[in-house]
This record gives C-alpha cells, structure tokens and sequence, in this order.
C-alpha cells in the first residue's frame, strides 16, 4: 500500500477528521493516525513505508503519553513492537511523556 492509498484507507476510519480533504499530511501525522486509527493491514503498511525506529519513536512521543489509550498502546508495544513486558515498558514512559512534564519545560 502506497502513502496516498494509506491515507485513503485512515480516512474511511476516521482519521484526519479536522484536516481539509486536500491538506497535505505529515508523515508524522501519517504515523500517528496510522498507529491511532489503523487496523493489522494499516499498521503493516505503514511498517512498509517507514523504518521501525521512525515508527516507534513517534508512538513513544505522541501515543504513550495518551493514558486513555493505554490497552492499545499495551497492544502495539506487544504486537506490534515486540516489546516482552509492555506495563513496566508503558508506564515510566507516561510519566515521562505526561502532559505536565512537557508543559513543566516551558517555564521561565
């Protein structure tokens, strides 16, 4: 599957809901929403079109700060991440990650 089919394919999911049809996607955003929205076949194309440690490095930085998502996160981290004990692998990383730890870097 192609970058334009993927996209395509995540729009039919609900994915990309607030962009513009014609809005041009990041392959960060691609990423995300791919890992966010997409099912077995999504994912595996989307692992044909980048590199693992790309992959990874994005769902570390935008979904595992995510705590209501955290069964799907527990779900790529074993499946799809092969990640042999995704709870002590997931949860130093939430806090890591959190919301108020990246806000907490913004002060003066």
């Amino acid at each position: 599957m192609n970058k334009p089919n993927l996209i395509a394919r995540l729009r039919q999911l609900g994915a990309f809901w607030s962009y513009a049809p014609e809005a041009d996607i990041s392959d960060e955003i691609l990423t995300e929403e791919a890992l966010r929205w997409g099912d077995v076949a999504e994912i595996q194309a989307l692992f044909e079109l980048f590199p693992l440690a790309y992959i990874k490095k994005v769902w570390r930085e935008k979904l595992l700060p995510d705590t209501r998502i955290y069964a799907h996160n527990y779900y790529l981290a074993l499946i799809f991440f092969n990640i042999k004990n995704p709870k002590k692998y997931i949860l130093p990383l939430q806090k890591k990650y959190s919301r108020y730890e990246r806000i907490s870097q913004f002060t003066v």
